[in-house]
């Protein structure tokens, strides 16, 4: 990734409510108008039914062995569904009859002008928002058909891909455990700002469905072993690293935040019928970013080296380089895990002239970001650092040496 390029990262407009609309009038629930992308969602029936949702237990995580973004890889897309999804549900027939209760899962298609991004010759495959769709049943793994929608679905909601079905059969009073995996993509980068956001979004709504409230939920997102807020070096290929300001946003507000064994977000919720969905968005909002090795003079790169040290938290000893960064000091202002009532799609207010209180700190962050650390050491530098350090050191090494060669 170069810098300046616009870098747009997996924006899928995925399992949302498609599938409420191709249901009967009197089953519709309540759902308002909205826009997400990138997310999970509850399974839903797709008739009327006596069943009830007794519980519902979500975990969402990095994926494994995701391959980096570079741009031999980038037209496979792996590198963009970065995130899985664990969901399991215990369901009750609460009626005194066996009931077979069709589950349904909607996917929809990638955005074109998004896919066109990453072929030269405009006639970019179709792509589906998920993938890896698998489910269980009390244990036991089931087929799944992948059935195309039908012109009611595609007429009120023209961007569904395809849908997800399988059948659950209840014995009268039987309750029953439903599992589905898979993965999905998360966000992107915004244009030329370096700016980096991933926004996890979970449906609950669906779940209003079910006869009667769902009788408990916990949802819990893991942005990662390695997440916390404050500042953060991103490395990219070509010897270019972006340094940013990691933060997280959260909607709704009942969460609870978790940091051993590693950081978690958690909504634990019970007896509701579920009117607002989860939204997680975490941020890497540009500080700046860092010049080439290749580039800049003796004062230039040796500001850099500095600032990608001080990134880590370095305390310096030389008294003007500490009170360059003393002078950035963060404060309690700082951005870490913000709540507030996003409204539905992108959340421009992160990055917008509105006079809201979430842009006021978001530009007080960026001007405050150094957090120092005196147990740092060099030696906690990752590879692409310590490469990015090296190079930095070398080309001081040749410009210093050029300049004492002038001045014999």
């Amino acid at each position: 990734m170069m810098q300046g390029e616009r870098h747009t990262m997996c924006r899928a407009p995925a399992i949302l409510l498609a599938l409420l609309f191709a249901l009967p009038a009197a089953l519709r629930a309540d759902d308002g108008s909205w826009t997400l992308t990138g997310q999970g969602s509850t399974v839903m029936p797709l008739q009327s039914t006596q069943v009830t949702m007794v519980s519902e237990t979500v975990t969402i995580r990095p994926a494994d062995g995701v391959p980096a973004w570079t741009p031999k890889s980038r037209a496979g897309l792996d590198w963009c569904y970065r995130w899985t999804a664990d969901c399991t549900f215990r369901f009750k027939n609460q009626s005194e009859a066996p009931a077979e209760v069709l589950v349904g899962f909607p996917d929809t298609w990638v955005e074109d002008d998004w896919r066109w991004e990453y072929y030269e010759d405009q006639k970019a495959p179709p792509l589906h928002a998920i993938r890896g769709f698998e489910a269980w049943v009390d244990g036991r793994q089931v087929a799944v058909a992948s059935k195309d929608p039908d012109a009611a679905m595609k007429k009120d909601w023209p961007n569904i891909s395809r849908v997800f079905t399988w059948t659950v059969h209840f014995e009268p009073g039987q309750t029953r455990e439903v599992r589905n995996t898979y993965r999905f993509g998360g966000g992107q980068d915004t244009n030329n700002t370096g700016d980096g956001l991933d926004k996890i979004d979970y449906v609950l709504r669906t779940g209003a469905l079910w006869k009667g409230p769902i009788g408990s939920a916990e949802i819990r997102v893991y942005p990662g072993r390695d997440w916390r807020p404050g500042p953060h070096l991103k490395c990219y290929e070509g010897s270019w690293i972006n340094l940013t300001w990691r933060h997280a946003v959260l909607a709704p507000c009942a969460y609870r935040r978790e940091t051993a064994p590693e950081p978690c977000f958690v909504w634990s919720l019970k007896d509701f019928v579920p009117k607002e969905d989860i939204q997680v968005f975490l941020v890497d909002g540009a500080i700046e970013p860092l010049t080439s090795p290749d580039e800049g003079d003796l004062a230039s790169l040796r500001d850099q080296r500095a600032v990608l040290l001080a990134a880590r938290g370095m305390v310096f000893g030389d008294p003007a380089i500490r009170a360059r960064f003393e002078a950035l000091r963060t404060g309690p202002k700082a951005l870490a895990v913000t709540c507030l009532p996003i409204p539905r799609g992108e959340p421009a207010l992160l990055y917008s002239g509105d006079e809201s209180r979430l842009t006021a700190e978001y530009a007080y962050t960026l001007a405050h970001w150094y957090t120092p650390d005196p147990k740092f050491k060099e030696s906690e530098l990752t590879p692409c650092e310590r490469d990015y350090l090296r190079a930095i050191d070398k080309r001081i090494a040749f410009l210093e040496g050029r300049e004492k060669g002038a001045n014999k």
